[in-house]
């Protein structure tokens, strides 16, 4: 049986991930993770089991997974995961390949606009 004093609150489970209260409430709605009802106030709370949930959809959000993603994640088979995990490596790929490109032109913009006010020195 789980009694309150084997679940965490929501306000401690909050302080330990770095998340809101809203998050964890907005995730439970979406069935990414579940909580267990403490009492009569129906105060939310997480078994251990509960907790590592949370644990796995910070991992797969920090890996650039989206919900719709994580929420497919949760209830694909070993293959399927590979394939979603293989997709979101590609496009996290190709994102870190346009910030470079932006990145490079903004190094380019920069060397002539130096170029430029060199130029205009010279002539002063």
């Amino acid at each position: 049986m789980t009694t309150p004093a084997t679940l965490t609150g929501i306000t401690e489970a909050t302080e330990e991930f770095g998340l809101t209260p809203r998050t964890l409430r907005f995730w439970e709605e979406r069935g990414l993770i579940t909580s267990t009802r403490i009492g009569f106030s129906g105060h939310r709370g997480y078994t251990a089991t509960q907790m590592e949930a949370i644990r796995q959809t910070i991992r797969l959000t920090t890996a650039g997974l989206s919900l719709s993603e994580v929420q497919t994640y949760l209830t694909a088979t070993a293959a399927e995961r590979a394939e979603l995990v293989d997709a979101v490596h590609r496009r996290n790929i190709a994102a870190m390949d346009a910030a470079t490109a932006t990145y490079s032109a903004s190094v380019l913009l920069l060397d002539y606009t130096r170029q430029v006010a060199d130029a205009a020195r010279e002539v002063a």
